[in-house]
């Protein structure tokens, strides 16, 4: 389990408050926890990535998509729980989200 400030993400797929108040499932794809609420998910089958907004439910497509080769790049936020940026290289551009922006 993983918890930020005020909310925890655990391994079994699940989001909660620190008060164990407020337990929602999450797709088994989600990863990492940062600025205290978005994870990334992969889109299935091998779409890409989004970021999922915990404390609204809404997310985003990255724009992350595999090769020819089934190959592509992950972003796994959470290494840092309290960064607030999230980059990543696509299409030879460098895409920064800044999470404290996020309303």
């Amino acid at each position: 389990m993983r918890c930020g400030v005020t909310t925890c993400a655990g391994r079994s797929s699940f989001y909660r408050l620190r008060d164990g108040s407020q337990e929602r499932d999450l797709p088994q794809s989600a990863m990492g926890l940062v600025h205290d609420r978005f994870m990334t998910v992969h889109l299935a089958p091998a779409r890409g990535q989004a970021l999922l907004d915990l404390t609204t439910g809404r997310s985003g497509d990255l724009g992350l998509r595999p090769d020819a080769k089934g190959q592509g790049i992950s972003v796994q936020p959470g290494l840092d729980p309290y960064d607030r940026l999230i980059a990543y290289e696509l299409k030879g551009q460098y895409v920064i989200i800044d999470l404290a922006r996020i309303r």
